[in-house]
């Protein structure tokens, strides 16, 4: 009997590299897992509780990647594998103070990385890459223009205003830094783009109520539980739950199934300030003890048209209240509380 087909995956201890390696797993994938420190990487994943029983465990490998960025990095943990999944780029973290040199050129250099040690190996039959729906629209977009998955935007130019105006920036650019390398080289395998909107929903690699509101899954309660943050004030009204991001990256492997050399969006509208009222309704006493409290925050409709995903990958994407109550119920967790 054959092996089952061998995925290299890259971002692995982040939110949406984690679900996408659990659901790989699921799915039957051998997964080799680069990371830049193996040993710290095992700790933090394998002790989770989709991995620390699991019977498909025995199908990841771990190899080293110190550097992303030097040149030749992947080549050698490329070597043998079928699919490629690159979900690893830099997060706008408040603390980054370079946003050129850290997140935009880091997501550039690490795509392109990528594609060129695919190119090298002929096993590779597809490159699945994580970009995001801020890729192809400009930053602070305003007006009724529909965005899809073939709109495309000149890669913007410093100087940023903030970390997250160069991470819409750094998907932008390796989005087109990635197309023009494809039509300049075809290679012997193809590339799909995966554009996420605003990730939500239990992150299990999460410890720490800081932890948590860290990144994007717990957007659905930020303002409930933390209502000075800038993140709860408004954003624009479009999210989907992790898992099925990580069924989109998964799914996008099927090349017989699924189109190539081509972007899908992994998109649902939301009203954030309706969370409040999931909350209530589904754990009342977190609420009348004050756990959550009612807060104002905006919603932007959104007019990125991503609908087309859900019937071409034979997926139907969770709701909104179903994401919320999966990171409250981790709020009280975290909090030592009862769901009830």
């Amino acid at each position: 009997m054959a092996p089952a087909p061998l995925l290299l995956l890259t971002g692995a201890t982040g939110f949406i590299g984690f679900r996408v390696l659990v659901e790989a797993l699921t799915s039957g994938y051998r997964v080799r897992v680069a990371v830049r420190s193996v040993s710290s990487a095992k700790s933090k994943l394998l002790n989770t509780i989709s991995l620390s029983n699991s019977s498909h465990a025995s199908n990841i490998s771990f190899v080293e990647v110190p550097d992303i960025l030097a040149p030749g990095a992947y080549t050698e943990v490329t070597k043998g594998v079928d699919f490629v999944i690159h979900c690893a780029s830099p997060l706008p973290l408040p603390h980054l103070t370079d946003y050129e040199k850290q997140i935009v050129k880091p997501a550039i250099t690490g795509t392109l990385e990528l594609l060129e040690a695919a190119q090298k190996e002929p096993t590779v039959k597809r490159v699945v890459i994580t970009s995001s729906v801020a890729g192809n629209r400009p930053f602070g977009w305003t007006g009724e223009t529909v965005t899809t998955v073939d709109t495309r935007i000149p890669t913007p130019e410093g100087p940023f205003e903030s970390a997250f105006e160069a991470y819409s920036a750094s998907k932008a650019a390796a989005l087109n830094a990635a197309e023009e390398w494809v039509d300049q080289h075809k290679p012997g395998f193809d590339v799909v783009h995966i554009m996420p909107a605003w990730v939500v929903g239990r992150n299990e690699l999460a410890s720490t109520t800081k932890e948590l509101l860290t990144g994007t899954a717990g957007l659905p309660i930020i303002h409930l539980v933390a209502p000075e943050s800038p993140m709860s004030k408004g954003r624009s009204g479009e999210a989907v739950d992790v898992r099925d991001v990580a069924i989109v990256h998964v799914r996008a492997l099927e090349t017989t199934k699924i189109q190539g050399n081509k972007g899908y969006g992994a998109i649902t509208s939301v009203v954030w300030q309706d969370a409040f009222e999931m909350v209530k309704k589904h754990l009342p006493t977190a609420v009348d003890e004050g756990v959550f409290e009612d807060a104002s925050v905006s919603t932007e409709r959104s007019y990125w048209d991503g609908k087309e995903t859900q019937h071409v990958f034979g997926v139907q994407f969770r709701s909104f209240e179903e994401s919320t109550i999966d990171v409250a119920e981790q709020w009280l967790e975290v909090l030592g509380k009862t769901k009830a």
